[in-house]
């Protein structure tokens, strides 16, 4: 058995034998008016965050077989279109981008009472928010700044947690540049970055030097070169890394399924691995954690009927992604989230409309 194979196989072995995900635990209806958007697990409280101005629906899973919505938190703020990011640092706290500008930092200590405690003001949000906490228990959040207009700043922005709130530390802004999906390395020295140049039609890949080292005072970019396809596109997850920080795997809508090779940050060499236009939608990406492989999910379009689907795939090797096996899902997934041997779906019912978590 070579490497690969050796690598594929524990880490396959190692999924299953820590996950039940082979059976479905509990399922609830989270919301019959509003769309979701992006689910965060903390213990047996789930926050669900819905596109429609922001607002977060914390389902109370204390009986897995049971779970059931017990609150909504409606901030004063737009329709968060991209990711949101927890920690369980400062008692619990849930930080969420806003369509039209601002980052919002909710207090989740109290899960059917929360609070927002601190707004940052930005210009424009699509997507693209990741979080990093070092060994002495820091927390920064890495945010990607669109711009709504030619003359507007966009980029990177980074923040440092507190209990109170957050503090912009550093960033890279540039005029008439927007900042779409972003992932890190596993230490965090490294940003990768989808943007743009001037809109649309002028797609980028950004990396950076995160200076990690002086609490992300300075970070530069490093890397500057066109991408290969489109970024217009608003997604939950888009874009993740394997366990080892050295392959990409990117959901690129109806154009395909993408890993990009990240052996070295300033000279990524991206591989188109799955693609049928107009008939496979790849809409998002979730690594298992500590592991290589990943979920993907999306839908087949057939004669006006889209069929939703789960894949799974093995991506430890730069450049390389293996197809494991696929589902068909029951309805359209908007996001996904693993913790302990819980994996947690939130998705849309193709016929109701309504927004169910499914957990596994």
């Amino acid at each position: 058995m070579n490497a690969t194979s050796n690598s594929l196989f524990v880490a396959l072995a190692t999924v299953l034998a820590a996950s039940s995900a082979t059976a479905q635990m509990g399922s609830c209806v989270v919301s019959s008016t509003y769309t979701p958007r992006s689910v965060h697990p903390a213990g047996n409280q789930i926050f669900c965050c819905m596109t429609q101005s922001g607002r977060q629906i914390t389902v109370d899973a204390t009986t897995i077989t049971s779970p059931f919505p017990s609150a909504l938190y409606d901030p004063p703020l737009s329709d968060q279109f991209g990711d949101a990011v927890y920690t369980r640092r400062f008692g619990g706290r849930l930080v969420a981008g806003y369509r039209w500008g601002d980052v919002n930092t909710v207090d989740t200590s109290i899960p059917t009472a929360l609070t927002t405690i601190d707004t940052e003001n930005t210009v424009y949000h699509h997507e693209g928010m990741e979080l990093f906490e070092d060994s002495a228990g820091q927390v920064w959040v890495v945010y990607s700044e669109q711009n709504t207009s030619p003359g507007n700043a966009g980029g990177l922005r980074v923040y440092q947690m507190a209990a109170s709130g957050m503090t912009e530390v550093g960033n890279f802004l540039n005029n008439d540049q927007g900042g779409n999906e972003i992932e890190m390395s596993p230490d965090a020295r490294v940003i990768y970055q989808i943007g743009e140049i001037g809109g649309a039609g002028n797609p980028r890949f950004w990396v950076y030097d995160s200076d990690v080292a002086n609490g992300f005072a300075t970070p530069t970019r490093i890397l500057d070169m066109p991408l290969p396809f489109a970024t217009t596109r608003f997604s939950s997850s888009q874009m993740e890394r394997n366990q080892q920080g050295n392959n990409l795997v990117i959901a690129r809508g109806f154009e395909g399924l993408s890993v990009a090779d990240t052996s070295i940050p300033t000279s990524p060499n991206f591989n188109l691995i799955l693609q049928m236009p107009g008939v496979l939608f790849f809409d998002g990406v979730r690594f298992f954690p500590n592991s290589d492989i990943c979920a993907v999910w999306g839908f087949v379009r057939s004669g006006g009927t889209d069929t939703p689907f789960l894949l799974f795939g093995y991506a430890g090797s730069p450049g390389s992604f293996i197809t494991l096996f696929s589902i068909v899902y029951p309805r359209y997934i908007n996001d996904i989230q693993m913790q302990g041997p819980r994996t947690y779906i939130l998705g849309t019912d193709q016929t109701s409309g309504d927004c169910i978590l499914d957990i596994w």
